[in-house]
């Protein structure tokens, strides 16, 4: 499954048919050999990168999580859905592809009017407005846009789980905020996210400097379960960070 929905509330031949009026070039986007403004799906090029584009009839996406969404998501008739293009169909990692997947996202939505966007990764639906804006920041070199990509489960007592992380580097985030407030916990799990994103996979165990002062973050990866657990180890006078 095509990893980004982009959703709209038209049928699915008016989708097309202003997809097919679109000035594609002034936008910086292009066909790629054997796809044109006529066809309902083919491949896309942004940033010299080559995306698989479909736009097809559909329903309200069945999201687990919704971000600064307002829309109707049950007046969802039709979609544009993106994907990695066979020549970087392995390059979910390399952040370079993500941000050009979801910039191009970012330009046919607002071409279109997108009222949501479905990340079926961490099943997350964000309304557009949200989204435009955060992917444009990111652009612009603000922190990488966790909460349109990555789900966060804080159910569990003590911990923090990602759902959709995985899909990005390669192991999803456990956080033992051991006591803190979720709220609080979160301050670390977007800093760590962004970083993963950015960086890529932590596959040895590693130690870096916390958010507090002598406070230390404790990364242990576990490669066969694919899981990245975190924990904050004391300060150096014996003081729980967290108290």
């Amino acid at each position: 499954m095509a990893p980004l929905f982009l959703l709209f509330e038209d049928c699915e031949q008016d989708l097309l048919g202003s997809f097919r009026r679109m000035e594609h070039e002034a936008h910086g986007v292009y066909f790629a050999d054997g796809s044109d403004h006529a066809k309902a799906n083919g491949t896309l090029i942004l940033c010299g990168m080559a995306f698989d584009y479909a736009i097809h009839a559909t329903g309200k996406p069945d999201a687990t999580c919704r971000i600064f969404c307002d829309a109707d998501l049950g007046k969802t008739r039709s979609a544009m859905t993106l994907d990695l293009g066979a020549a970087i169909a392995s390059g979910q990692t390399v952040p370079a592809v993500i941000k050009a997947l979801m910039l191009l996202g970012d330009i046919m939505g607002t071409a279109f009017g997108a009222k949501a966007v479905f990340w079926t990764p961490a099943s997350v639906a964000t309304g557009f407005p949200y989204y435009s804006e955060t992917i444009r920041q990111y652009a612009n070199g603000a922190a990488f846009p966790a909460l349109v990509t990555v789900s966060f489960n804080t159910e569990a007592e003590d911990s923090i789980h990602t759902t959709g992380l995985g899909w990005l580097v390669g192991q999803e985030l456990v956080f033992e905020r051991g006591g803190m407030a979720v709220n609080e916990a979160m301050r670390y799990v977007a800093r760590i996210v962004h970083d993963l994103a950015t960086n890529g996979i932590v596959d040895a165990p590693m130690e870096t400097p916390g958010l507090l002062e002598n406070e230390r973050l404790l990364f242990m990866p576990d490669a066969l379960s694919k899981r990245l657990s975190v924990r904050r180890k004391y300060a150096k006078n014996g003081v729980n960070p967290a108290s």
